[in-house]
Formats: structure tokens, sequence, C-alpha cells
């Protein structure tokens, strides 16, 4: 199916018609893995369904004939695919796991506090009273509402930590699309721990993806995944529970130089911790893989970097690629440079209502006013800290009351583009309207904010006309064969998409007649003073300079040949 959203969610769970249910574990920009429960097998032709969903919706197979539906194919269930793999148990043909890294020790509360919501509050024993629960982890028994917490539950003691490897004994055979898998730990999922983005003061351009830093007041250690010298930001993965803090006297040491942390964010964007290993799925398919293929049927108006599809005679899909189209179409060959002939997109004139962006030094700015320094124009510090429609600071567009970090990384989207909807609307319906009316808004175009290019395609349909044959797209075959001899031969397996073939019957043979050898030469003769010869050249006589320059020489063969074209 057409996957360019990325529209599925790890881990949930798709159902079709009749009952039967997956989990999703991958997904492409063409397709979505999914670990089918034992004995179930989704079929095209029953439609399926997300369940998890506060809003769910339903995948039907396409239909060429009315353009609906989604998807193309399924493909059969892979029985010797291993399934579902448990590193701590003792079978070696399960996985072999490397060992733990950078460990840290902590106690987590595992309880199911779900299960007891249906506990009455004012129980005499939240372990007994309807419904039979199992009981509470702590050492107090009954439970009641006084019961206090630690007396109620208890922590379960943690090794967390990076797995240095991880590998998969049994990878399963006979695979005929892309392999999926998943690398996750239930218990360390559920408490929504996300990777972090650490805003430093005395920023270095030293820093780089890869590199360990570590924090001596918390004894954190991570490395970075991200750098952003716009904002003066390193996006981080602490190997620790609580990760990398900022205060008085939390700096951080990389290379064996000290920075100062202004904020610290996590980094929603990121997966949590216990599903974020990094696993690579490279699978031989047993039927082989395609080295290449060519187009050799013709065809005009193919698009450059569209994805199509290898199919076969049942139009099973058997590979994906993107066309690269160097030359193509009426905007191309002898007529490419004149004007009268070139369509295209042409940028729009910037007027009141094209969209505006800020730029990575408008979210700098923004870090500086909430760190409580001075910004660059002092107007823009002025018009962050005035309230808008709303009862919020043009500054705080995460609307929490404050302009703070979480602020400075939602200005930094906004001007990468991967800021979420609700932030986009506040900046384009709430801060870009009063924004433009500032005095100082023209004088910081390009620097603070700036317009993107929004793109118009233009057709002016003026076209020159082309004759069929003599042109760059045909090509022509001379040949004493009758071409209803060759010409599907030569379209099934040499003929170029996108020309046109003719043909022409040639005949060639030797002519009959020998010829013999001819030499000759011609030699200007001129009579000067009485007819004297003129025996040389260059000859003088008397006051008379007289050239003789007018030699030919000719030199023909004996073999004749005619070609007649007919």
């Amino acid at each position: 199916m057409q996957n360019e959203d990325f529209i599925f969610n790890e881990l949930e769970t798709l159902r079709d018609s009749a009952g039967n249910e997956g989990v999703v574990i991958g997904q492409n920009s063409n397709s979505v893995g999914v670990k089918v429960r034992d004995g179930d097998e989704f079929a095209i032709t029953r439609p399926i369904s997300t369940v998890d969903r506060d809003v769910n919706y339903t995948l039907t197979a396409y239909n060429a004939g009315t353009n609906t539906g989604q998807i193309y194919t399924i493909s059969s269930k892979n029985d010797s695919s291993p399934g579902e793999l448990y590193a701590e148990t003792a079978n070696t043909e399960h996985a072999k796991v490397g060992e733990l890294e950078n460990i840290e020790s902590i106690g987590l509360m595992t309880d199911p506090i779900a299960n007891f919501l249906a506990v009455p509050l004012n129980s005499s024993n939240f372990n007994t009273v309807p419904p039979a629960l199992a009981a509470m982890s702590g050492t107090a028994n009954p439970v009641t509402l006084a019961t206090r917490l630690d007396a109620a539950f208890d922590l379960t003691p943690f090794e967390i930590g990076s797995i240095a490897s991880f590998e998969n004994i049994n990878p399963g055979s006979n695979y005929v699309n892309d392999v999926f898998n998943i690398v996750t730990d239930d218990q360390i999922v559920i408490f929504d721990r996300f990777e972090q983005v650490l805003l430093i003061d005395n920023y270095s351009a030293t820093f780089s993806v890869g590199d360990e830093i570590r924090q001596p007041s918390t004894s954190t250690v991570g490395i970075i995944t991200k750098v952003d010298n716009d904002i003066k930001g390193i996006y981080v993965r602490p190997y620790a529970y609580y990760g990398f803090k900022t205060g008085n006297n939390d700096y951080i040491i990389h290379k064996g130089n000290n920075y100062d942390v202004l904020a610290v964010e996590r980094d929603y964007s990121s997966k949590r911790l216990g599903e974020n290993a990094t696993i690579k799925t490279e699978t031989l398919f047993s039927t082989g893989r395609i080295a290449a293929a060519i187009i050799r049927n013709s065809g005009l108006g193919y698009v450059d970097e569209e994805t199509v599809y290898l199919v076969d005679d049942d139009g099973v899909k058997h590979a994906e690629a993107v066309l690269n189209v160097d030359s193509q179409g009426i905007t191309e060959g002898y007529w490419a440079r004149q004007n009268s002939n070139i369509n295209g997109y042409v940028a729009q004139q910037v007027t009141d209502s094209t969209p505006l962006l800020p730029t990575k030094e408008f979210a700098y700015q923004v870090l500086k006013l909430a760190t409580g320094q001075a910004t660059q124009p002092a107007e823009l510090g002025i018009f962050l800290n005035s309230t808008r429609t709303g009862g919020f600071k043009y500054g705080d567009i995460t609307e929490d009351g404050l302009i703070k970090s979480n602020d400075v990384l939602m200005f930094a989207q906004l001007a990468n583009g991967t800021a979420p909807e609700g932030v986009k609307q506040i900046w384009d319906e709430l801060i870009v309207p009063i924004l433009k009316t500032e005095s100082w808004f023209n004088d910081h175009i390009n620097k603070l904010y700036v317009y993107p290019t929004v793109l118009d395609y233009y057709d002016n349909n003026v076209k020159i006309q082309d004759s069929d044959r003599y042109q760059e797209y045909s090509y022509e075959i001379k040949s004493t064969v009758d071409p209803g001899k060759y010409e599907k031969v030569v379209k099934d397996t040499m003929h170029l998409a996108g020309t046109k073939m003719f043909s022409e019957f040639e005949y060639q043979r030797m002519t009959g007649p020998k010829v013999s050898y001819k030499f000759q030469i011609i030699q200007k003769e001129d009579y000067v003073r009485g007819g004297d010869p003129i025996v040389g050249p260059n000859q003088s006589v008397g006051d008379q300079t007289i050239r003789a320059d007018n030699f030919v020489w000719t030199v023909d063969t004996d073999g004749i040949t005619t070609d007649n074209g007919v």
C-alpha cells in the first residue's frame, strides 16, 4: 500500500472483518509489517481496521475501476518467521544478546494501578474487596486510603543501560517482502522516558553526533544523536532513568571541556526508552533479488522521481523503484531553451497573505529572552513579552504561562517544518498578523523570519510544432528485411521508452562492371611574349613575373556502389 505518511503506530493491533488480529511491528513508505496471532491470517478480500484509536479507520482492497481502497496486495503468512524472541530465556535458539553497558540500578513501581480502580474508595482492604485481584506489592495488609504509599507498594529493582548487540539466531526463510522487527522492553516502555534536548550556554562547534557526554552532578552518561547549531542545542540519549538535569552546578563534560546547561527538555519526537534500539533487517529473499529493470515498451509522460512498482502478470508487486527521467517531452531537445516553449513552476510574489516562518535566529532570540538576556533587536523582546489574544504572551507559543525552553524548541521546529499543527495554527493566526504590523518588522526580514517560496505551475500553452519523424524522440531502422518480421522483436527487446520507431527498406549490392585506375594531372600553360612556354613555376621573363600555379590531381578507385532507398 502507499504509506508515505507512516500512518501506523508500532505495536498497535489490526483486525480484519473475520476477527483475525495482528500487531504492527514496522512500516515503510509502501508497506506495513504485521505479526499475526497464531493461526490467523489476513486476506485482501476482508477489510482490515485499527482497533486501539479514538477514531479508527478501515483499509480495503484497491479497486482500479473506482480508484478506491488502499491495499494492493497481502503476502501469505510466513510460518518460518521466528516471531517473538525472548532474550532472557535459557534457550540459545532464541536470540544472542550482547552485554549491557552504561548500567544504572533503579527501583520502579510496576503495580498495574488500573486493576484497582473498580475497588470502592471506602474499601476496608483494596487487596480483597471485589473484584478479586492480586495483592498490592507492598508489605501492608489490609490496604486502605490511610495506608502510606511506600507501605502499599514496593519498588522492583532494575538494571538499565544500552545493549551492545542483539543477534537473531533464527532469521526465518522464504521471505518475499520487506522484513520488519522491533525490540521492546515492555516494562520500561510504560514509564514514558524519552530522549532529551539540552540547550547549552557556552555552545561549541565541536559537538558531533555519536560523541559521549557526562554530567558529574547526576553521574549521567549519554551520547549525542543530533546537533542544532542555530538554537545552540544538542539532542542526547541518556543512559539513565532521569537523564540530564539543569541547575547551578549541573554542567556537562564533552571532550574534557565543561559546558553550562541552560535548559533540558524531553524530545517527544524520539522513541521511548525500551523501544529505541537500532535494528537492521538485511534479509536476502529466497527467490532472489532483482538487480535491475529497464523499461522497453514505448510511452510518454513519465514524471521524474515518481515511485513505480515492478509487477508480474498477476499484479503481484516484486520491487519498488524511483524513476529518473533525464529528458522527455516538449520542453526538451532543440527547442528547450526557447522561452515560447517553456512551462514550469513560477514563484509567487509576496503579498499580505503570503505565509511567514520564523528562522533559527528567531528561536535563538527567544532562548535569550527565556534565560533573561536582551534580544537583538530589543523590540522583538518587547513584542514577545506582550500579551496576545487568549491571554498568553506572544513568546509563549506552548501556552503554559511562561516563555521557556520548550517554546524555543517549538519556534525551532516551525523553522524546519516539523512543528505540531496546534503550534502552526497559533503562529499563523495569532502571532504573524500582529507581527507584520510592527514598525520594525520589515527591517529584519530574512534574518528573524522568511517568506517561504510558494510555487505556481505556469503553462503558456505555446508549442512549436515538430514533425513526427525527424525529431529527438524517433529513430529509423534501414534493413533489407521486411519490417513486419522484426518490429515486434525490437520493441520487446531494444526499444527505448518514450521514442518512436520508423522502418525503411534498403537495397545494396556491388555493381557488375569493372573499372580501371585513372590518374590525371592538369597543368596550366600560359604564353607570354611571342608564345614562349612557361616551363616551371615562378619564371621571370624580362621585367614580368608570371606564375604557373593551377595544378589539378585526380585519382579514382575501381569500386562503385549504389545506395537505393525505396
